[in-house]
């Protein structure tokens, strides 16, 4: 998992939109976050695999 420079904005940005009053600084670890969420991801992408891997077996009976 890569984040960029582009999805810290966009994730201080859904928290200002949470939190209109907060008008303070955002600092937001990508580094942190992409180690955090990396397990998770992981096991999204295995199991999107698995299941295209059994569509595909079975339009090709």
């Amino acid at each position: 998992m890569k984040l960029t420079i582009l999805d810290g904005y966009v994730i201080s940005e859904y928290i200002r939109f949470a939190r209109p009053d907060y008008k303070g600084p955002i600092h937001i670890d990508l580094k942190r976050l992409a180690d955090i969420h990396k397990p998770k991801v992981e096991k999204v992408v295995e199991a999107a695999l698995i299941k295209m891997r059994a569509s595909v077996k079975t339009t090709n009976r």
